[in-house]
């Protein structure tokens, strides 16, 4: 109607321009504009070709690599298997190895002769095991040269003694293949005694716009589990009596009630509803949480992605960190359990039927103690995958303390929101909560959290 009409005009805000002079600009056209009090800045581009272009100064000669796998890791201790880690950059660094991430370190360029700076990164490190599954990326900076190499170091880490280097290898980024496609390598070992020990690993290139720079990701905290009711009492034998403990019937009601939010409707549940990925932490109570709360959007078809690098921090006692199942036998007890809180029926509906990728949980998972670094390393992690995967909106189900963390270390200072993460030095994220978290990674590759707002009502307690 007319009233609406008007309505609309008012909160239109208009600026008109001429734009024959930008016509053939390769440069955008700036607008500074307010709204409601709020300032803001808008680019025009006159053509795709110029914002690509644009877009390609700013991202276009940077080199991502994809680290799937590695095969066959030559066993370099007497006892066990070795614990693998690899190290990569662009041309050989003055230093690599140790536990630094993201550290900055002097080379040469391979024509200019000057010196310059570049990233080392590192990958986890999985202990004991021959055979490791990363798939995640790290930015290694930009590409001078296009006969550039990539320099590859497979380590095997050590806790009494130095790490040993397993071997190294250098090829060019050029002959590297573009994902999905992988480029298999073969790396020989220094020599063992007499033998020579050989390995594969499997790497790909992420071509830079290939990838949004800025995420959406909903966290959803897992709802109450016996270890929390336990703790809550005092109740040391409750809280040693297992490990990875699941939702207790407080936990099943609050994401029910989640659950009902979602399916009432409205912008918060429309939104969710939206999401293009969903990632579960493989602890039990936090899986639970992700079938029945998020139940209105697993049923859509999109695929569940069990991920350990977002699993709750393990602590010295802390039982309901460490898992005990691994592949479909997760899938098996979790469902078991719901059986007793919902029913057989409503468990089949919720858990059967459904895509799961449980390749990353195949083998153990967790650790027995993680100490900050290691911990810190896993975050790291965690924020590669979510800044490098080609979902935008993502749907993650976890931890508290693992949120808290992610918040407190990497949300701008000059954030309106930065308050949440100053509360959640003394709070947490309530059981069932939801927190809609915008990440920029192309402006803050470090404080890049610049946008967090509670949703459906939840908060901190």
């Amino acid at each position: 109607g007319k009233e609406e009409k008007e309505k609309e005009e008012e909160d239109c805000v208009k600026y008109e321009t001429s734009l024959l002079p930008f016509a053939d600009s390769p440069e955008p056209i700036m607008f500074s504009m307010n709204a409601n009090d709020h300032n803001f800045q808008i680019q025009i581009f006159s053509s795709i070709k110029a914002w690509e272009e644009n877009t390609l100064k700013l991202r276009g000669n940077r080199v991502i690599v994809y680290l799937d796998s590695c095969r066959n890791v030559p066993k370099m201790d007497f006892f066990d298997e070795s614990d693998p880690y690899v190290i990569m950059s662009l041309g050989e660094p003055e230093y690599s190895g140790g536990s630094h991430i993201g550290s900055r370190i002097k080379r040469a360029v391979l024509k200019e002769k000057k010196a310059t700076l570049n990233v080392v990164e590192r990958w986890p490190t999985f202990l004991d095991e021959p055979d490791p599954v990363w798939r995640s990326a790290r930015d290694l900076g930009e590409r001078h040269d296009e006969n550039e190499s990539l320099h590859i170091e497979l380590w095997d880490e050590d806790e009494s003694s130095p790490d040993d280097r397993i071997g190294v290898l250098n090829v060019p980024v050029k002959d590297v293949q573009i994902l999905p496609n992988h480029t298999k390598l073969d790396i020989v070992s220094f020599k063992k005694g007499k033998e020579k020990l050989t390995c594969d690993i499997k790497i790909s290139l992420i071509p830079p716009l290939l990838y949004a720079p800025r995420k959406t990701i909903y966290f959803i905290r897992h709802g109450q589990s016996v270890w929390n009711k336990a703790q809550a009492d005092k109740d040391a034998r409750g809280m040693m009596s297992q490990v990875d403990h699941p939702l207790d019937q407080t936990g099943v009601n609050q994401a029910l009630g989640l659950q009902k939010k979602i399916l009432d409707g409205g912008p918060d549940a429309d939104e969710l509803l939206s999401v293009e990925g969903i990632i579960s932490s493989p602890l039990t109570r936090a899986f639970q949480t992700c079938m029945i709360a998020a139940h209105p959007v697993t049923k859509t078809g999109k695929t569940i992605f069990l991920q350990p690098s977002c699993r709750e921090k393990r602590n010295l006692g802390g039982r309901d960190s460490a898992g005990d199942c691994i592949g479909q036998e997760i899938l098996i007890k979790a469902k078991t359990n719901c059986v007793e809180h919902l029913g057989q029926e409503t468990a089949n509906t919720i858990f059967d039927n459904y895509k799961y990728d449980f390749a990353e949980v195949e083998k153990k998972w967790w650790t027995d103690v993680e100490v900050m670094n290691v911990f810190r390393r896993r975050l790291y992690d965690f924020i590669q995958r979510i800044r490098f995967c080609n979902f935008e909106k993502i749907l993650v189900v976890g931890h508290s303390h693992f949120f808290r963390a992610l918040l407190c270390e990497h949300m701008h200072p000059t954030n309106p929101t930065s308050y949440i993460a100053h509360e959640m030095k003394k709070k947490v994220i309530a059981n069932c909560a939801v927190a809609r978290v915008h990440f920029d990674f192309l402006n803050h590759p470090t404080e890049f959290v610049n946008d967090v707002e509670m949703m459906f009502g939840t908060g901190l307690e």
